[in-house]
């Protein structure tokens, strides 16, 4: 008799009253909390798998801003260790040019996914931490230019350049945060005039030739690395967004206000916070940012359609690294 696979969600979706109450009606979602340690969901997953239930999860938990396939937390693996069943590796490919998640809309092409590899529980515990890890990450990995260049799939939709400034806040050409700005197929800065066409094989076409979202990715992510080594507390940026207290997987207590990034941390209304004040910071869908701060009060700030949230993000990666 087939059994029910219980999925593990973000406690996020669990906040729309639509398609949250459908979820946790027909298909009783395991929920993981964001930005927080997932020892209640690690041991209800394991409850789970205890009591003959299959268990499916995105490892890493996050859809990519870039194309290369996010983190996965050596927590997870440990927990595929753990759970002392098959685990099995599940692999998708053209995903990220179908909808890239700075995007609002589809495009018609080719989504692949195969069965990588089974791991049975002997095998995972012949394996050490290190070699779970390594294998399991090796086997999820995908960088969607890397398999581009091999297949040349066409992902053919409407104004495929808009809103990818909430995932590229910096010009690559003069280096300025904040400028850049998307309409149909072009992408532009205000600042210097730089100006790319994003073509249907997911390529920016410039006057230097064709780029990718992951090397311009990497160029800001350094340039912000490099500016927030400052010892001042120098602006990085600054945003009028909406902030929301969450209670019961619900968005209460609207506030509107100013949220300024600096080298040493963060601002809200004339309120300072530094990294250490936060127990964990994430993002959800296109730019949402989630906040826990370190008493497990927690936040949902919004910005307007072209915010950009992943700038916050990897601010908070960065001043977390200064710390340690």
């Amino acid at each position: 008799v087939e059994r029910h696979c219980y999925f593990v969600s973000t406690e996020n979706v669990m906040r729309s009253p639509l398609l949250g109450g459908f979820l946790k009606r027909y298909l009783s979602p395991i929920i993981h909390y964001k930005g927080k340690l997932g020892t209640v969901s690690v041991k209800n997953i394991l409850k789970t798998l205890s009591s003959g239930y299959s268990v499916a999860m995105f490892a890493e938990g996050n859809r990519s801003f870039n194309g290369v396939t996010c983190p996965i937390s050596p927590a997870t693996i440990k927990l595929a260790r753990k759970c002392r069943a098959n685990v099995v590796t599940y692999r998708f490919e053209g995903g990220y040019l179908s909808q890239p998640r700075w995007s609002r809309s589809f495009r018609k092409g080719t989504i692949r996914g195969r069965l990588v590899r089974v791991y049975s529980p002997m095998e995972l515990k012949a394996m050490t931490d290190e070699e779970a890890y390594e294998d399991i990450c090796a086997d999820l990995y995908e960088d969607a230019y890397a398999t581009q260049e091999r297949e040349h799939e066409r992902y053919i939709g409407k104004a495929p350049a808009e809103y990818l400034e909430t995932a590229l806040f910096m010009c690559p050409e003069c280096g300025v945060f904040g400028t850049m700005h998307s309409k149909d197929d072009r992408f532009s800065c205000s600042e210097c005039g730089y100006g790319a066409r994003f073509d249907d094989e997911g390529y920016l076409r410039d006057l230097s030739g064709k780029r990718t979202v992951t090397e311009l990715d990497g160029l800001q992510r350094e340039a912000l690395r490099k500016r927030a080594q400052s010892p001042a507390a120098d602006v990085l940026f600054t945003d009028e967004v909406s902030l929301w207290k969450i209670e019961d997987h619900r968005a209460v207590k609207k506030i509107r206000g100013k949220l300024t990034g600096f080298s040493t941390g963060f601002m809200f209304n004339g309120s300072f916070i530094s990294a250490g004040d936060l127990e964990g910071m994430a993002l959800f869908s296109r730019n949402t940012i989630d906040v826990t701060m370190k008493d497990s009060t927690q936040y949902e700030i919004h910005g307007k359609k072209d915010f950009n949230a992943l700038k916050y993000y990897y601010l908070y990666e960065i001043l977390k690294e200064k710390e340690q």
